[in-house]
């Protein structure tokens, strides 16, 4: 079997009547099949089980696999006509091998159980785009299973590192403080909060110098490259899912990997990507896309926390950690201010300067620490450019580039 270009086809559930010949390996009625089959039914009522259950009674003969294989693959839909670089016994080759992936593995073996019903191809170019080698694309694999053998990537625990629970966190309770007295430790850092026996303050410190000139101006080419739009509201994984609503009228760009971006692949990216993680040691595939922010006279962005809830139950877990980097002096306003401490702290931004905080409790990084809600106060005078890296709970790469960061 090759399986460099073998080609997935879809498993359609096929609906049909209970007086129909139930033509294909397929279920009646899938839930209640599911169902009935898990209590036993199968064996007590095998004449109507076996007949109109086949795929959850594991009763589908040869023939039934074949059909739905065929339908799976949608055959006769596929346009290959434009593949010259193919005769055609090679064409008829390759179609035969997608027929053997799908009857003698998927429909064969347990492991294929969880993607049986929805491989199919969605497309009648799948089988073209796999002749062209085109199935190492994510939305390839995922929409041309048959045709790409890539039934088994369908099943989100496989294409993204397991289930929730078996992925591994950043943090445990007790982490940041470690983390944090590390740091200061290590590095020369200005102590902004930090709890102490009389206060269990938050920790936020800054750092002078940590952003180089040239890293700054490549952030701010890419900023301009990509182009700036009005930031009415915080957006994370594929820069489409709304965080808490915020007043909030900066203007905003990013650096990252996402839909061609190539920033994070730039050495000088990749060199101030290594440094805050010889600062956090969170592992660099955690760290979000960063957002690069312009403030204009009159702008700012008002009280809020960075911490998104709903991020805390997907696979990316929540934002544990901001690293917020100054780009610029500002010439007039712009502090970052943190409200609820007592007394507030306000930090005035100075280019190449970084500011650390932590999103999440100490005692439980799962949950986040309203304390350090903060707030961009208003530019009176010239602009304001920086840039927010978020880093994650968990591996936020591999589920953003494979399709199930949400």
């Amino acid at each position: 079997m090759r399986h460099f270009y073998i080609v997935v086809a879809f498993f359609q559930v096929l609906s049909v009547s209970a007086s129909s010949s139930h033509a294909g390996c397929a279920d009646v009625n899938e839930s209640n099949c599911k169902h009935w089959s898990s209590i036993g039914e199968c064996d007590k009522n095998p004449g109507y089980m076996h007949r109109s259950c086949k795929r959850s009674c594991n009763t589908c003969t040869a023939e039934d696999i074949d059909i739905t294989a065929r339908q799976a693959v949608r055959i006769s839909d596929q346009d290959i006509s434009g593949v010259w670089w193919m005769n055609s016994s090679e064409k008829q080759d390759f179609l035969d091998d997608i027929m053997s992936y799908l009857k003698d593995e998927v429909w064969a073996v347990p492991e294929y159980t969880k993607t049986q019903g929805i491989c199919f191809n969605k497309d009648n170019m799948c089988t073209h785009w796999a002749m062209q080698g085109r199935c190492s694309e994510v939305d390839v694999k995922l929409n041309c299973g048959p045709s790409c053998g890539s039934c088994m990537y369908l099943d989100e625990n496989v294409r993204c590192g397991g289930t929730i629970e078996q992925l591994p966190n950043a943090l445990s309770a007790g982490s940041i403080d470690k983390m944090f007295k590390r740091i200061v430790r290590d590095y020369d850092v200005q102590i902004l909060s930090q709890p102490t026996q009389e206060q269990d303050k938050p920790w936020i410190v800054t750092i002078d110098d940590f952003v180089s000139d040239e890293e700054i101006n490549l952030i701010l080419d890419y900023g301009q490259k990509t182009g700036y739009e009005q930031a009415g509201e915080v957006y994370s994984g594929n820069h489409a899912a709304p965080a808490k609503t915020q007043k909030r009228t900066s203007e905003t760009s990013w650096c990252g990997f996402q839909f061609g971006d190539t920033c994070f692949e730039e050495p000088l990216i990749k060199g101030l990507l290594n440094r805050v993680y010889n600062v956090t040691h969170v592992p660099i595939p955690n760290f979000n896309e960063m957002q690069i922010l312009r403030y204009q006279p009159g702008q700012s962005h008002s009280f809020h926390g960075d911490y998104i809830e709903e991020d805390s139950h997907r696979r990316v877990g929540g934002r544990i950690l901001t690293f917020f980097m100054y780009l610029n002096d500002v010439e007039g306003g712009g502090e970052t201010e943190f409200s609820r401490l007592s007394p507030p702290i306000k930090i005035t931004p100075t280019k190449g300067k970084v500011l650390l905080w932590a999103n999440v409790l100490d005692s439980d990084p799962h949950k986040e620490d309203e304390r350090v809600w903060h707030q961009a106060l208003t530019v009176h005078k010239g602009e304001k450019h920086a840039a927010n890296l978020w880093l994650q709970m968990r591996d936020y790469r591999t589920p953003v580039e494979n399709k199930c960061a949400h």
